[in-house]
């Protein structure tokens, strides 16, 4: 395959010889996930960079102090654990949810990969199995915990339940509940 230069495009080799591309550019829908491009897809790309260097990486997001402070009990994300699945072994990962709002996997013997993001939180820099809220406190939201099937762990699906805000009843990003007027 030819493809045009692209500083934002890199590559993935796999030992059969054959190789995946994926695109960093940040307005590109589908960033940063490999991806088996159509020969023509960077050819006609109105994101392709063709010179200059590659943005710089985006500094490390820390959640506010108002969300998540070490030891501080945070009871509007404790009660998520209520809503999770039963755990189901050998299908699903063992979860903790702590008192300060953190979500701890436990890391089970041979795991070797970290689990998939979560819904409103980031993973802890000095624990890739820990995981910190960025929510900050709502009383009013409506908070749901989902098992993934294809690799057990654990998702996060708040919804707003204040009827004065125009988001009420969809769910909600943390971005949104974050500049809500309304966030009590």
């Amino acid at each position: 395959m030819s493809l045009p230069p692209c500083v934002m495009r890199d590559a993935k080799p796999f030992p059969d010889g054959s190789t995946q591309y994926y695109c960093r550019h940040p307005q590109y829908p589908y960033r940063l996930r490999l991806l088996a491009l159509h020969p023509d897809h960077c050819h006609t790309c109105p994101l392709r960079q063709e010179t200059g260097s590659p943005p710089p990486p985006a500094p490390p997001q820390t959640p506010d102090p108002a969300a998540y402070t070490p030891g501080r009990p945070r009871p509007d994300l404790q009660t998520i654990e209520l809503t999770l699945p039963p755990h189901q072994e050998g299908r699903d990962r063992k979860v903790r949810f702590e008192p300060d709002g953190s979500i701890v996997y436990e890391k089970g013997e041979g795991e070797w990969e970290p689990p998939r993001p979560i819904n409103g939180y980031i993973r802890d820099a000095s624990n890739a199995w820990r995981f910190l809220p960025l929510w900050l406190p709502c009383s009013l939201r409506h908070a749901s915990a989902v098992r993934l099937v294809n690799c057990g762990c654990v998702d996060i699906i708040m919804r707003c339940n204040n009827p004065a805000c125009h988001l009420f009843a969809d769910r909600v990003g943390q971005a949104a509940c974050q500049t809500c007027p309304h966030r009590s």
